[in-house]
């Protein structure tokens, strides 16, 4: 799953040509980060995080996408966000991937360049975030289908 994850991670940054990305996985109400793509090197953290820490998780939650044209006039001011500012980070787009209307995912793109999403990526992100939804979904719900089935193989004592 969490190649598969990766992969998306990669392709978005690719597609949008932007520097930056990760992606948050929800499960109930804990969120890690699973995978941070930057300047063409993907990397799995797997890391658990608080919603303190990025500030957009909360905003995600009803289901829009958030979008930070300019981060030198507002920014989203979470830890890991001020973090990402202090890194050069000028631009953002948040992207919620939804199952069911319950928030499995985010996924968040930036850009060092201020302004560098456009209503141009706006309508490419639009575009391809029930897609995105649906294929991660089917992947979320395939995995714990097969922890649910290796669970029950288990011998019981």
């Amino acid at each position: 799953m969490e190649q598969i994850y990766q992969k998306t991670l990669e392709e978005l940054t690719k597609l949008l040509q932007c520097e930056v990305g990760s992606i948050v996985i929800i499960d109930g109400k804990q969120a890690k980060i699973l995978s941070t793509f930057e300047n063409g090197h993907s990397k799995l953290i797997d890391s658990i995080v608080g919603k303190e820490e990025v500030e957009a998780l909360e905003k995600l939650e009803a289901g829009s996408t958030i979008f930070y044209p300019n981060w030198n006039h507002f920014r989203p001011m979470g830890s890991l966000e001020q973090r990402f500012f202090a890194e050069g980070v000028r631009s953002s787009i948040f992207i919620p991937i939804l199952h069911q209307a319950e928030m499995i995912a985010g996924i968040k793109l930036a850009s060092k360049k201020p302004y560098h999403f456009a209503k141009r990526q706006m309508h490419v992100i639009n575009k391809i975030i029930p897609l995105l939804s649906f294929g991660l979904s089917f992947i979320d719900s395939e995995s714990k289908f097969t922890t649910v089935i290796q669970t029950a193989k288990m011998p019981s004592f």
